[in-house]
């Protein structure tokens, strides 16, 4: 499955990005799925050329994420509603993560002379690290039925804000 992203840093510019996941889910009830997600993809911001402090970062990331889902069909009454079995589907969840953080390029010395000579500041932050996420999931399924009105494939569209605990995305702490 395939997204876009973009990081929320403490660069000015933020460039989107892909990314790409693998889930598998348990169905604890038929509204309420718990998933184990794989995710890899790239963040990046910064530039070189209009960055005021001349600071930039590709950052291409790996990730593993536990979550789980409650729609709004575990809790409404969508048997004899027409909206009800359209809102049914509508889901929110959150779980933890974490993230690996690689840094494919980083713009770590100083390319601006204002306080220091240039390439002698060394910006502070790790080119490789591990930073804690909360996924904050909003979204909807959209159920393809079988021939029996079992729903046996599920296509979801999800917004995911993801919140990480420390500075490392873009690789300046």
């Amino acid at each position: 499955f395939g997204g876009v992203n973009k990081p929320y840093v403490d660069l000015n510019q933020t460039n989107q990005g892909k990314s790409f996941s693998l889930v598998g889910y348990y169905n604890l009830t038929p509204y309420v799925p718990l998933g184990v997600e794989l995710q890899t993809g790239e963040l990046s911001g910064g530039s070189i050329v209009t960055d005021p402090s001349k600071r930039q970062f590709d950052n291409q990331y790996k990730a593993i994420f536990i979550h789980g889902d409650y729609s709004l069909g575990e809790v409404i009454d969508y048997e004899q509603s027409v909206l009800g079995t359209i809102i049914k589907d509508f889901s929110i969840g959150t779980g933890f993560g974490v993230i690996q953080n690689h840094m494919k390029f980083i713009q770590r010395y100083n390319l601006v002379t204002y306080q220091y000579p240039l390439l002698t500041y060394r910006y502070p932050g790790k080119d490789d690290s591990f930073s804690a996420a909360l996924p904050i999931r909003l979204g909807y399924e959209f159920k393809i039925y079988d021939s029996m009105g079992t729903p046996f494939i599920g296509i979801n569209v999800q917004y995911i804000h993801t919140i990480t605990f420390n500075e490392e995305l873009d690789g300046y702490t």
